[in-house]
């Protein structure tokens, strides 16, 4: 996780060291793709969100956290389809 958080707080310092130290956790390229995939977009989210001042209310959020803990990313875009 020290990874996703020096990717959120500071991007533009990161290093080959920073990417070995994943890999020496026995993590391999694909895990390390897709935790940086994962946390772009909720970085792209969040700034899209934040950008057309959308507020979202306790229970929306509560509802969208057990849609993504119980059916992944599919149970966000279930969410939206329905608000639409």
């Amino acid at each position: 996780m020290r990874y996703v958080q020096k990717l959120n707080e500071n991007p533009n310092q990161f290093s080959q060291a920073d990417v070995d130290v994943v890999y020496q956790a026995d993590w391999d390229e694909q895990a390390l793709c897709q935790t940086a995939l994962v946390c772009a977009f909720f970085n792209f989210m969040n700034r899209w969100v934040d950008g057309r001042g959308i507020e979202a209310d306790l229970d929306m959020v509560k509802m969208a956290g057990e849609h993504l803990y119980k059916k992944g990313y599919k149970g966000v875009n279930d969410l939206l389809e329905q608000k639409s």
